[in-house]
C-alpha cells in the first residue's frame, strides 16, 4: 500500500513541471489569439471591408458554370455548409482552451498542495509557503485562461453568426434572381446592417 501511494506521489509530483509548462504555452497562445481579435475587429470596422466577399466571389464561380436553377441552390447550400464548417473548426482549439486552463489550474494547485502538505508535516515552512504560492499562481493564470478563451469565443461566434446570415441573405437573393430572369447578378446587396455585429 504504501508502495503504491510512494508511487502515486512521485508520479504526480513530475506532471508538474510539464502542466506549468502548459499553462505558460496557453497563457502565451491566448494573448497571441487576443492580438489576432483585435486586428481582425480592426479590419471588420474599416471601410473598406466587405462582408462575405470570398463567398460573393464562390457565388460568381458556381453561377458562372450556368447551373440549372435546382442544381445552383444544392451548390450554394454545400458551400455554405463548408463555409460553416470551417469557422467552427477554427475556434476548436479555442473552445477546448475554456476547458483546458482551468484544468491545468487545477492540476497546478492539486500537486503543490499535496507537496505543501508533506513538508508542513516535516515543519519546512519554507518549502511549504513556496508550493502554496505556486499553487494558487497556477490557479489564476489557469482561471484567466479558461475566461480570456471564453470571451474570445464569444466575440467571433458573434462574427462568424452575421457574416453567415449575410452570405445566406445574399445567397437568397442571387437564387431568387436566377429564377427570375436565368442569370446571376454579382455583388448582391443584404438589407443586413452588418456593422452592427461588429
Amino acid at each position: 500500500m504504501k508502495f503504491l501511494e510512494s508511487l502515486l506521489y512521485q508520479a504526480s509530483t513530475l506532471l508538474l513541471v510539464p502542466v506549468m509548462i502548459c499553462i505558460v504555452l496557453c497563457g502565451l497562445w491566448l494573448i497571441f489569439q487576443a492580438g489576432q481579435s483585435l486586428r481582425l475587429y480592426r479590419v471588420r470596422r474599416s471601410k473598406t471591408f466587405e462582408a462575405g466577399a470570398s463567398f460573393n466571389q464562390q457565388l460568381e464561380l458556381i453561377f458562372a458554370s450556368k447551373p440549372g436553377v435546382e442544381l445552383a441552390e444544392i451548390e450554394v447550400v454545400q458551400y455554405l455548409r463548408l463555409w460553416e464548417m470551417k469557422q467552427n473548426h477554427s475556434l476548436k482549439l479555442l473552445r477546448l482552451a475554456i476547458k483546458a486552463g482551468p484544468t491545468l489550474g487545477l492540476m497546478g494547485t492539486l500537486i503543490p498542495m499535496g507537496t505543501a502538505l508533506a513538508s508542513l508535516s516535516q515543519g519546512d515552512m519554507m518549502v511549504m509557503s513556496v508550493n502554496m504560492v505556486t499553487a494558487f499562481t497556477t490557479t489564476i493564470i489557469g482561471l484567466a485562461c479558461g475566461l480570456v478563451a471564453y470571451v474570445l469565443v464569444m466575440i467571433r461566434q458573434n462574427w462568424y453568426n452575421a457574416d453567415r446570415l449575410h452570405c445566406e441573405v445574399v445567397a437568397e437573393k442571387a437564387l431568387l434572381n436566377l429564377k427570375a430572369h436565368g442569370h446571376f447578378q454579382g455583388k448582391q446587396s443584404s438589407e443586413v446592417k452588418h456593422n452592427q455585429f461588429n
